[in-house]
């Protein structure tokens, strides 16, 4: 890596998580930054097995927070259906652009700090009198849950969500939302 490609990374880096962690740890993540920008280009079947262990990893770490084995199968089975057929069309028409398989799995499940500005628009307010049928009702009970359940636990992801996105005026909307299921979710997420 180039010494002006390395001093990018790091004003990068310390611009979007200002004062986040001791020097070492710094230290360590523009490592990982660099590592990521000068990795040789894997193939699609590596990156495939890769996002498939850390879904695996991820899924577990849920499952292991769940008070029972009930729900535990529940969320399991809820998060691999997703993770099988995402829900793309939905996505795509809240986000206005078009999206990878890989991309929808990566927003939904496995986001970087970027990713979480999806996250935002997935959590604005509905048209009144919308069907229960519009995109937004597909998508916000999914990211409600993966917000809450796994990215909560990432404070590089909810400083980026909160900070950077603004994503404390997206789920305070939804408190005024018309579909009770969606406030209840959101409301007993928001207590824990």
């Amino acid at each position: 890596v180039s010494k002006s490609r390395r001093r990018s990374l790091a004003r990068t880096f310390v611009y979007t998580y200002p004062r986040a962690c001791s020097p070492s740890v710094l230290d360590a993540r523009l490592a990982r930054l660099v590592c990521f920008a000068t990795c040789p280009p894997r193939s699609p079947a590596m990156a495939a097995a890769d996002e498939l262990r850390r879904f695996d990893a991820m899924l577990a770490c849920v499952a292991s927070q769940m008070p029972d084995a009930e729900t535990r199968d529940a969320i399991s089975s809820s998060f691999a259906k997703h993770w099988e057929r995402p829900p793309m069309e939905n996505l795509e028409k809240v986000l206005r652009r078009k999206l990878s398989l890989e991309g929808v799995r990566r927003v939904c499940f496995l986001p970087e700090p970027a990713d979480l500005e999806s996250y935002v628009l997935a959590f604005a307010p509905r048209p009144p009198g919308c069907p229960l049928t519009h995109p937004l009702c597909k998508v916000q009970p999914l990211f409600l849950g993966t917000l809450y359940m796994t990215h909560r636990q990432d404070e590089i992801l909810m400083r980026s969500f909160i900070v950077m996105w603004g994503g404390l005026r997206a789920l305070v909307g939804l408190l005024a939302d018309e579909n009770l299921y969606v406030v209840a979710r959101h409301s007993t997420r928001s207590s824990h």
